[in-house]
């Protein structure tokens, strides 16, 4: 009777992660582990942490070789001005990147973290 208990429990959450993981366009392979390199980067460097503004967005692009590009976004959804630490960015970007094969997005306290592989012709991510 516990199994169906905590079974019960952990459907929703895995339903939750699975919907924010996109389902089509390009997979990242065989560029992931360079991505979730990149996902680190481009927080510590400041492109997409920091001090944001109510509604700000920050992006950061990585041009492939292979006619690919690598998209983050960071976008604070509240009220106000907040800092978002550029270890809880890394780690948040490198979870789209490890668990979503074409992409994915999440939001965790009112901050929105978005991974997309996109070939560079591509405007959808813009």
């Amino acid at each position: 009777m516990q199994f169906q208990t905590v079974l019960a429990f952990l459907l929703p959450a895995i339903a939750t992660v699975n919907a924010d993981c996109f389902t089509t366009g390009p997979s990242w392979n065989p560029n992931r582990e360079m991505a979730k390199g990149w996902a680190r980067d481009v927080c510590n460097d400041g492109r997409v942490s920091g001090n944001f503004a109510s509604g700000q967005e920050k992006v950061a692009c990585i041009q492939m070789r292979d006619q690919t590009m690598a998209v983050f976004k960071v976008r604070w959804l509240g009220a106000g001005n907040r800092f978002i630490d550029a270890t809880d960015c890394g780690n948040r970007l490198f979870n789209e990147v490890n668990g979503c094969e074409k992409g994915g997005a999440s939001t965790v306290d009112r901050i929105r973290f978005v991974y997309v592989f996109s070939p560079i012709s591509n405007a959808a991510w813009r």
